[in-house]
């Protein structure tokens, strides 16, 4: 009998590049390649959301390389205010594939503050305009993963 397959996302915050391989934290070099580890990740088919904060458009092009190296999405964040909503919204999304959930939430948010902010609306439309085949979010920082590299002996 085939097992069935839990699918995963990860959902990558930040606001700059990463920082190269040779890259030393805590007396270690982290060794991490984002693109091997991007191509590692497609391969277990977990797609990775890249929310890039700030608006940055020097490192604008690598959220969304790992975010279409995966088959995710990229979602711009001009405003950490909307970062709850964000993230609610995502999950939500992946949560219910017909997009009703998605929908409550962009009305309870809309009633909520009176209306939405520029930044939600494009999070919305970003989120309403593709298809959902995820079943399950993780989320981790950079140090958190750092810090399981290190706890796995891996760095």
């Amino acid at each position: 009998m085939e097992q069935a397959r839990q699918l995963q996302d990860l959902v990558l915050i930040g606001d700059a590049n990463p920082h190269a391989p040779e890259y030393v934290w805590d007396g270690k070099a982290i060794g991490i390649d984002w693109k091997a580890e991007c191509a590692g990740l497609k391969k277990q088919g977990i797609k990775v959301y890249g929310v890039h904060c700030g608006g940055s458009s020097s490192s604008r092009p690598f959220y969304q390389d790992v975010a279409s190296t995966t088959g995710g999405q990229y979602l711009p964040l001009d405003s950490l205010q909307t970062m709850t909503d964000t993230f609610a919204a995502l999950c939500l999304r992946e949560a219910d594939a017909t997009g009703a959930k998605l929908k409550e939430y962009k009305e309870r948010v809309t009633k909520r503050d009176g209306r939405l902010t520029a930044d939600s609306q494009r999070m919305f439309s970003l989120l309403e305009s593709t298809t959902v085949t995820i079943r399950r979010s993780v989320v981790l920082t950079g140090t958190q993963v750092l810090a399981a590299r290190s706890a796995a002996g891996g760095g």
